[in-house]
């Protein structure tokens, strides 16, 4: 059962041997090349020598027990290779044995190392015990089981040592990951706040708008066209208050009245363009509703503020808002470019804010933005009249918002509103002594009333003043900025 057949002798598997020796030392040559092993010349030598010494010691083996002693002397003769260099067991099912198996036609030799090496696999090298008894109960012949013994012996070997190898691999791979992880996340955190940092300079909004997720793609050149609603606000008075102050607290008091203004404009969908000074440049891409709301806080909140010096007011800003298509892109040159608006809606929305030194209001709208709000904002809000701005040729319907004044102001603003319609009617249709005595009531009712108190000092002038022409039909053309 199992034995070779009868009559072959030596000199018949010679050739056979020869080639199983050289296919094994290929093998252990392979593995020690993939594994980066290190295997003695003399291990390759007792490989390519075993099969011409048992060709020499042929006459101490019976002819017709020749083959099966072979494979038992070969598998006892590379699993000791094995053993002694690591080599992998199923190098050995290349090698000797498997050439010699098929030359002397024991496939079940060959059938049984396999099955018992996926034996030993399945239940872990552990159970040596019942893998030789297995060999055993499979071929009852000694010098099978013998082989078989060879091969687990083999396996057990190598899989304990593949083991332990593969544990330090994963601990060593596991040291690698924590370290990589670990500076994956000092790498991820240094550069979340860089784009922190770079997200003061250049707002993430306006990259957004440019196509861009951060600044490090953006690029000289990069525009693109948006309606967005344009706030200008500017410190009132900020020279003469910060006169006497040391420079140290001259940017004190002003940082401190610009983050005071700024988280309002975020709060309001918006965000900062640029700061200009003590002046403020906001863009608002969602609706002129917010610009007109931040205005409105942004007053509230200066004015609850404290004053640069006891000896001087509160601060308080002048704002001017318009809404309309403009260029967002990037300006200068390669080694030094911004993020910019340009357009006449923004050089328009800082007239606005100009003029509202010359109205004598706090909050300066332009029609298209007046004409999108709702009858909430509008309760608060009148007509001022309409302006030729300086620089400017076609005339501008301007409208107040005096929700941020007093509460007496503001109540005297609404129960005037209509006389003041009334006077800009009479004006435009040259009604000019209705237009006067009209402009007189409405500052002796309300002292405080920037706008009725221009007019009325215009009317009264009969047009001499420099800034308004009064044969302009309703017009008023303003020379000055």
């Amino acid at each position: 059962m199992g034995s070779p057949r009868v009559g072959h002798s030596h000199r018949d598997h010679y050739p056979f041997r020869i080639a199983g020796s050289v296919s094994t030392a290929a093998t252990m040559a392979a593995h020690e090349l993939t594994s980066q092993a290190s295997i003695s010349v003399a291990w390759f030598a007792l490989v390519l020598a075993a099969p011409h010494v048992a060709y020499l010691l042929r006459g101490l083996m019976p002819s017709n027990d020749a083959a099966k002693r072979i494979i038992v002397v070969d598998a006892l003769v590379v699993t000791g290779v094995a053993l002694a260099t690591h080599l992998p067991p199923i190098g050995l099912l290349v090698g000797i044995t498997l050439v010699n198996a098929l030359a002397s036609a024991s496939v079940r030799v060959f059938a049984a190392a396999v099955a018992a090496s996926a034996i030993m696999v399945a239940i872990g090298h552990g159970e040596l015990a019942a893998t030789v008894a297995v060999g055993f109960l499979l071929w009852p012949s000694l010098t099978v089981g013998v082989a078989v013994l060879a091969y687990m012996l083999s396996l057990a070997t190598f899989v304990r040592g593949a083991g332990q190898r593969l544990a330090a691999a994963r601990r060593e791979l596991q040291l690698a990951n924590a370290g990589l992880e670990q500076r994956v996340a000092e790498r991820t955190a240094a550069l979340a706040s860089t784009n922190a940092a770079i997200q003061r300079f250049v707002p993430r909004e306006f990259l957004h708008a440019l196509g861009h997720d951060d600044v490090t793609t953006a690029k000289l050149g990069d525009a693109a066209a948006r309606t967005v609603t344009v706030l200008f606000a500017d410190l009132r008075n900020f020279t003469s208050a910060s006169e006497g102050l040391t420079p140290e607290e001259t940017f004190a008091y002003l940082n401190d009245c610009l983050s005071r203004l700024g988280p309002l404009v975020r709060a309001h969908a918006g965000f900062v363009d640029k700061y200009i000074g003590d002046a403020i440049m906001a863009l608002f891409p969602r609706a002129p509703r917010d610009a007109v709301m931040a205005a409105i806080a942004m007053h509230a909140e200066l004015r609850a503020g404290r004053a640069p010096r006891p000896d001087r007011p509160p601060p308080a800003i002048g704002v001017g808002v318009h809404v309309g298509e403009v260029m967002m892109g990037t300006i200068g040159e390669v080694e030094r470019f911004e993020a910019t608006v340009i357009s006449d809606v923004v050089n328009l929305t800082a007239r606005l804010e100009s003029l509202t030194k010359q109205l004598g209001c706090a909050i300066l709208i332009s029609e298209d933005v007046w004409r999108t709000l709702d009858e909430e904002v509008r309760a608060d809000a009148r007509r001022l009249g309409t302006f030729v701005v300086k620089g400017k040729v076609r005339p501008v319907s301007l409208y107040e918002v005096f929700a941020a004044d007093p509460p007496a102001l503001r109540e005297a603003k609404r129960r005037g509103r209509a006389r003041f319609e009334a006077m800009l009617d009479a004006f435009a249709h040259d009604r000019v002594d209705e237009a006067r005595a009209l402009a007189r009531a409405l500052r002796d009712e309300a002292p405080d009333d920037g706008a009725a108190s221009w007019w009325a000092r215009r009317l009264a002038a009969g047009g001499a003043v420099a800034d308004i022409d009064l044969s302009s039909r309703g017009i008023v053309k303003l020379d000055a900025k």
